[in-house]
């Protein structure tokens, strides 16, 4: 094996750039995910009232949703992130965003990902 390498070191290409760089310094550190966190769909508008009294002081999660569908991107927000920040489960969502459908308050823009209708 060592006269094959030998033998053929001369011929063989010179790495590019970024290859040799890679070699050198190793993978790219993660980056961080371009989209917003859930967190961001729940925040209140600043001219919002604070939630009210209710049991536990928790705000009402069909707010939530509609607050979050109205600040989604033109794209829609995934229902994970629906889910999470509404903390009602998958089923609940599901069928709250057929019902918003109907009314003609939400419009599903992909497999998944949905926003207020325009």
């Amino acid at each position: 094996m060592t006269d094959a390498v030998a033998r053929y070191a001369p011929a063989r290409p010179q790495l590019d750039t970024i290859s040799r760089l890679a070699l050198t310094e190793g993978p790219p550190a993660p980056q961080p995910p371009a989209e917003p966190s859930p967190d961001h769909y729940a925040a209140a508008p600043d001219d919002a009232e604070p939630p009210g009294d209710g049991a536990a002081g928790q705000q009402d999660p069909d707010a939530i949703l509609r607050r979050a569908l109205s600040a989604a991107p033109d794209e829609g927000i995934p229902v994970s992130d629906l889910i999470t920040v509404t903390g009602m489960s998958r089923r609940w969502v599901f069928y709250r965003l057929r019902q918003l459908a109907a009314d003609g308050y939400a419009a599903q823009t992909v497999r998944g990902h949905w926003r207020t209708a325009r």
